[in-house]
C-alpha cells in the first residue's frame, strides 16, 4: 500500500524521505493529506460490519469495531470517532448511548446511532435504524448527523462551527440555523449603510457567539457597549465571513 502512495506523491515526498518514516509517522502524513473519516462500530455481528464497512469504504470513511462497549470505551481512537453505531444486540448496548453520553470527555458529544432488529429510539441516541441494513437509509442517516459523506476535512478538529452544530442537533436543523443567522448578518450590513440606528448589536453579538464564531461576538458586543469606531471592524468581518460561507455552500 505504502509504494502505491510513494507513488502517488512523488512530486512531494522523495522516496528516501518516505523509507525513512514509520508506519505511524506515514498514517499521520496521510491523515493529513487524505483525511479519513471514522466511525465507531460496536457488534459482533460480523455481517453487520461488512455491510457497513461496504457502506463506508467508497465515501473514503474508516471503520473500527469493537464486540462490547466496554472495549469500545476503552479504544484510543474514541475521541476522533465522526459518529458510533450501536447494534442494541450486543452486549450492553442498549445502555451504551447513555454512558457515552455521561462520560466527561469529548467523547460525549459524538453522534449515536442504533442499529436492531426494530427501528429503535433510545436516550441519547441521534436515531436509529432497522436490521438487515438498508445501505442508503443508513447513509442518510449517517449524514443527517455526522454532515455531508464526503467532507472528511470537516470533521477534523478544531471542528468549524457547522460541523459542531450538525453533531448538537443534526444537518437540517444546523443548516437551517445557519441559514437564519447569515440572513442576520447580511441584514446588518446592510444597516449599515441605510440606517445604522436599527442595528441590533446584543442580538448580532449573542447570535455569533451561539454560533461559534466568538470573535465576531467579540466586535459585536464591542459595538453593543458602544465602543468608539467598533462598528467598522465587526461588519468587515461580518462581510468576511458572509464571503466564506457563500463560497463553503
Amino acid at each position: 500500500m505504502w509504494d502505491s502512495i510513494v507513488n502517488m506523491m512523488n512530486a512531494t515526498f522523495t522516496v528516501d524521505y518516505w523509507n525513512r518514516k514509520s508506519d505511524k509517522e506515514k498514517q499521520s502524513i496521510m491523515d493529513e493529506i487524505l483525511p479519513q473519516s471514522l466511525l465507531l462500530l460496536v457488534t459482533d455481528d460480523p455481517s453487520l460490519e461488512l455491510a457497513i464497512r461496504d457502506v463506508l469504504a467508497p465515501r473514503g470513511w474508516a471503520l473500527k469495531t469493537a464486540g462490547d462497549t466496554t472495549t469500545m470505551f476503552a479504544a484510543p481512537e474514541l475521541a476522533k470517532a465522526a459518529a458510533i453505531v450501536v447494534d442494541l444486540r450486543a452486549n450492553n448496548g442498549s445502555r451504551s448511548a447513555s454512558d457515552i453520553r455521561s462520560m466527561n470527555t469529548p467523547a460525549s458529544g459524538i453522534p449515536i446511532l442504533v442499529a436492531g432488529d426494530v427501528e429503535a429510539r433510545v436516550d441519547g441516541a441521534g436515531g436509529g435504524f432497522a436490521l438487515p441494513l438498508d445501505s442508503d437509509r443508513f447513509a442518510a442517516l449517517l449524514e443527517a448527523w455526522a454532515g455531508p459523506l464526503d467532507a472528511h476535512r470537516m470533521r477534523i478538529a478544531p471542528f468549524v462551527p457547522r460541523y459542531r452544530l450538525i453533531r448538537l442537533v443534526g444537518l437540517a436543523n444546523a443548516d437551517a440555523m445557519m441559514t437564519r443567522f447569515a440572513a442576520a448578518l447580511k441584514d446588518a450590513v446592510d444597516l449599515s449603510v441605510t440606517d445604522p440606528t436599527r442595528l441590533s448589536a446584543h442580538r448580532l453579538a449573542g447570535l455569533s457567539g451561539m454560533i461559534g464564531y466568538s470573535e465576531l461576538s467579540r466586535l459585536w458586543s464591542a459595538v453593543d457597549n458602544g465602543v468608539p469606531e467598533a462598528l467598522t471592524p465587526a461588519i468587515a468581518a461580518s462581510v468576511a465571513l458572509l464571503e466564506e460561507l457563500a463560497g463553503s455552500g
